[in-house]
C-alpha cells in the first residue's frame, strides 16, 4: 500500500509516485506555512501543498496564482492539489480561476492534482445510477482536462458521510450499507470513465484518520484506482 495525500514523483503517467504533503487550509502567506527542509527527507521523496483556489473564499482574494506558485516552489515542492468543481459536460465551473493557474503552474515548472468534485453524486440512488453518473462527469471531465493532468483524485473524504453512529470506520461494516454502495459504485465509474478517456492516466481514492474499513471496501467491491491518497489527522471531521 503506498500513502500520498497530494504529492506525487513525477509528471508522467506511468510513473507511481507518494508521498505526504504540507497541507495548507486558509490564506498563502509565508507565516502561515511550514517550511520543509527538503535537503533533510529522503531524495526519492517529492512534496506538494493542497489548496482551495477555485472556490472563491475569501483567504484567496488578492493572491494571484503566480504568487501562489511561487509559495509552492519556494518550499521546493512541485506539485499542488486542489478541488476542480466541473459540470456534467466536464467544463470546470470557473475556468477564469483555473486557466491562470494552470498557466502560472506550467512556466514555474508545477503540477496540478485535480481533486475531481463529484457534484453529481446522490447517496440515496442506486448503485447502477450512481455508477452512471460517475463515470458520465469524470468521462467527460477526461475529455475536456486531460492534456493538462497525469493524475486524477476521485472525490474528497467521501468515506466521512458514511460511517455509521458510534463507529471508527476501521471495518467495512462501520459504514451506512446502501450509501457506500451509492459511493463504490460512482468512483468506479469515475475510474473507469477516466480510463478509458486518458488511459495513461493514474487515479486516486482516498481515506482519512481511522477509517481505513473505507479502502477495504471499495476494494472489495471492485473500484479500481492506482494509489492511495491517505489524509493524516487527529479525529476532528
Amino acid at each position: 500500500m503506498f500513502i500520498a495525500t497530494g504529492s506525487l514523483s513525477s509528471c508522467k503517467k506511468d510513473s507511481d509516485f507518494g508521498v505526504v504533503d504540507e497541507n495548507v487550509n486558509g490564506s498563502f502567506s509565508k507565516n502561515s506555512l511550514a517550511t520543509v527542509n527538503t535537503a533533510a527527507v529522503n531524495q526519492n521523496l517529492i512534496f506538494g501543498i493542497n489548496g482551495h483556489p477555485l472556490d472563491l473564499s475569501p483567504s484567496y482574494r488578492g493572491i494571484g496564482p503566480y504568487t501562489q506558485i511561487n509559495l509552492v516552489t519556494s518550499m521546493g515542492m512541485n506539485w499542488y492539489r486542489f478541488d476542480i468543481v466541473a459540470q456534467s459536460s466536464g467544463i470546470v465551473t470557473v475556468p477564469y480561476l483555473f486557466r491562470p493557474i494552470h498557466d502560472a503552474a506550467v512556466a514555474s515548472g508545477v503540477n496540478i492534482l485535480p481533486v475531481v468534485y463529484p457534484r453529481t453524486l446522490n447517496l440515496n440512488s442506486t448503485e447502477a445510477v450512481a455508477y452512471q453518473a460517475g463515470k458520465l462527469l469524470a468521462t467527460n471531465f477526461a475529455k475536456q482536462n486531460g492534456q493538462y493532468f497525469t493524475h486524477y483524485e476521485l472525490g474528497n473524504e467521501l468515506g466521512i458521510k458514511l460511517v455509521l453512529p458510534g463507529k471508527t470506520g476501521q471495518s467495512q461494516s462501520h459504514f451506512d450499507p446502501a450509501k457506500i454502495k451509492a459511493v463504490a459504485a460512482y468512483l468506479k465509474g469515475m475510474d473507469e470513465g477516466i480510463k478509458a478517456t486518458d488511459p495513461g492516466a493514474k487515479t486516486m481514492v482516498d481515506a482519512s484518520w481511522l477509517r481505513y474499513g473505507y479502502l477495504k471496501y471499495l476494494e472489495t467491491y471492485g473500484v479500481k484506482f492506482d494509489i492511495i491518497a491517505y489524509h493524516w489527522y487527529n479525529n476532528c471531521r
